[in-house]
């Protein structure tokens, strides 16, 4: 069968064409490193009014691992893409894409994180 005989057959068909599951997983993992980083700075910025007036760190440590735990499921999942994925091919390609997305995220989530150990929330903020 052809690209265009499949397109074609997909076009008359009246269901939506089904996406392989391993694609779909493939995307969640690539997408959860920077929605893992969205996570955690848009929680560190809600809590640092908390965190100041009740001289707290646990809000902070608890979007910093929560973000990490999101990370690392998202490069869990591509790291078995790229495993399952075999020679040279889009979802190898995707795959190793995500993991290179997962150490930056993981790195600028660190970044963020530094602060708390030497600064106390009030001066934080």
């Amino acid at each position: 069968m052809t690209e265009g005989a499949i397109t074609e057959a997909a076009a008359a068909s009246p269901q939506a064409p089904r996406l392989a599951p391993g694609l779909v997983r493939l995307w969640i993992g690539v997408l959860l490193a920077p929605v893992s980083w969205v996570a955690d700075f848009i929680i560190r910025y809600f809590a640092v009014r908390y965190a100041s007036i009740h001289d707290q760190h646990w809000p902070f440590v608890l979007s910093t691992a929560g973000g990490l735990i999101l990370l690392a499921v998202g490069a869990t999942l591509c790291w078995r893409a790229r495993r399952d994925a075999g020679g040279a091919g889009t979802h190898r390609t995707l795959a190793a894409w995500g993991l290179g997305l997962a150490l930056f995220f993981f790195l600028l989530i660190l970044g963020e994180a530094f602060p708390n150990l030497i600064l106390s929330p009030a001066e934080i903020a």
